[in-house]
């Protein structure tokens, strides 16, 4: 296998044929904005958008739950 030098560390054939993250980013928005019309694009977004506010809310609740666990325990151990 022919490889390359980074930072004097090897870069393997496959590591090298890689997109990184930004290009796979440009990628998608190039495929999202030519093969939807602007509803379908709205459409998408929106549900996007419900989805990741219902994320948002069930791990800030599962935060909350586990600071009040925390707490509890704490409490515990002090008595």
């Amino acid at each position: 296998m022919n490889d390359t030098l980074v930072n004097d560390r090897p870069i393997m054939s496959a590591e090298k044929a890689r997109p990184s993250t930004s290009q796979v980013i440009e990628d998608l928005t190039q495929n999202f904005l030519n093969d939807f019309n602007v509803e379908e694009q709205k459409e998408i977004l929106l549900g996007v958008k419900s989805r990741l506010s219902q994320h948002y809310e069930e791990l800030r609740q599962n935060h909350l739950k586990g600071a009040e666990d925390y707490g509890k325990r704490i409490e515990f151990l002090q008595s």
